[in-house]
């Protein structure tokens, strides 16, 4: 008996950071990044990674973590578990999430857990990545479509008025979640939450109206604002800081990482179709 499941990567548009804070957050799930774990059952365990090593490690370790919260024993994983995936780890599109949804998703398969457990599983398996995960990057996976997240309010359906040319790049800086959360912890109160939630205020209005010159603008502010909450934590290198200065000198209107920061992928929103010379560096993000 062979298994193939599937997963997408996601990015965050704003929220980042204050959304563990009870914050709103607005994301969108990424189809073109995908991560697929293929099960074959037999006797025995085995984990392996087609193109990224570390991921069998990691889906490995995820497993042990599930079959504790699922309460059944270790021996019970037997199989062979071979995971393939173009979703970049540690780089803000969301690999941990994908991860912890697919195993989430071969414990209901097995009937260890309800499908309607899938969000809050796979949240839980995510704590193990991050110690205290919003349930953002799960929830916008889950949803396969754009939201407003908040962890009071849940998952709120986004329906956008418009779609603006919003690219993804990568910085080549690989930067770790627990780090970037550690300096928001040392760096943050709740003002610089509170200037998180305006730039989503901002960027989710700029959505839903109809489009004009004063939406984009609307949304390159909100955006712009967003980026100076990871300036003010502390989450913008130089070396990152000259990527983004980059993609504005090229015409880019606004700028910012997407995820925890401190490295990864950079989100940029452009007024007109970006210059030939960068279409090999940039990922369509919508």
């Amino acid at each position: 008996m062979t298994e193939i499941t599937e997963t997408s990567g996601k990015w965050i548009l704003s929220g980042e950071h204050a959304v563990v804070h009870n914050r709103r957050a607005i994301a969108f799930p990424l189809p073109d990044r995908k991560m697929r774990l293929t099960w074959t059952a037999k006797e025995g365990s085995s984990f392996v990674s087609q193109n990224q090593p570390e991921l069998a490690e990691i889906l490995e370790k995820t497993f042990v973590h599930g079959a504790d919260l699922a309460n059944i024993p270790i021996p019970r994983l037997w199989g062979s578990f071979h995971m393939s995936s173009n979703i970049n780890i540690g780089c803000g599109l969301g690999s941990s999430a994908a991860v912890c949804i697919l195993v989430a998703k071969w414990f209901i398969n097995r009937g260890y857990i309800d499908q309607a457990q899938l969000l809050l599983f796979a949240t839980e398996l995510e704590n193990s990545f991050h110690s205290n995960s919003s349930g953002l990057d799960v929830a916008v996976v889950v949803a396969g479509r754009p939201i407003l997240f908040s962890r009071p309010a849940g998952i709120k359906a986004l329906n956008l008025t418009w779609k603006p040319k919003l690219y993804l790049s990568s910085s080549g800086i690989s930067g770790k979640t627990a780090d970037a959360i550690k300096r928001v912890q040392s760096a943050s109160n709740e003002i610089l939450y509170d200037k998180m939630e305006s730039a989503t205020i901002i960027c989710l209005k700029a959505l839903t109206e109809n489009f004009s010159d004063r939406s984009l603008g609307r949304l390159a502010q909100g955006i712009n604002i967003a980026c100076e909450c990871f300036s003010d934590w502390g989450l913008v290198t130089k070396p990152l800081q000259q990527n983004m200065n980059n993609l504005t000198s090229a015409g880019a209107i606004a700028v910012k990482p997407t995820g925890a920061g401190d490295g990864g992928f950079i989100l940029s929103l452009w007024g007109r179709n970006p210059p030939l010379s960068l279409e090999q560096s940039l990922i369509p993000a919508l």
